[in-house]
């Protein structure tokens, strides 16, 4: 189960980031906009004796940009990319994504502004 490769799909192409779509850290010398995600957690669920289908991944995506306008503008297309999507990427079955959570903040070591974004996937096992 993969979400990031579900998130780089979702994101390449159809968003102002284009490839600029980032694991973990943002790179040093990165242009923005940007965006950075990281997995924060993937729950299985078990029942009576054998595990169930569906895994609940968690994950936070950070929409970065030079400007408030810019970062807010990335993180709504990145809204609109992922929240409540179902199908399958790359053999991965999405059954939905859900937009959690959402925060602003200044970054002032590299001036730039972020919108983090909780999502929850939840994904059919293989």
């Amino acid at each position: 189960m993969n979400a990031g490769a579900v998130i780089f799909s979702r994101l390449v192409n159809q968003t102002a980031a284009g490839s600029r779509i980032f694991p973990l850290v943002l790179p040093q010398d990165a242009t923005f906009p940007a965006v950075t995600y990281q997995q924060i957690s993937s729950v299985r669920t078990h029942a009576m004796g054998q595990d169930g289908a569906i895994i609940r991944v968690r994950v936070q995506i950070n929409s970065w940009g030079r400007s408030y306008a810019e970062a807010r503008t990335l993180a709504g297309e990145v809204e609109t990319q992922l929240s409540r999507f179902k199908g399958t990427v790359g053999g991965t079955r999405v059954l939905d994504v859900l937009l959690d959570n959402e925060i602003e903040t200044y970054e002032s070591e590299t001036q730039a502004r972020r919108v983090i974004q909780d999502f929850t996937f939840l994904l059919l096992s293989p």
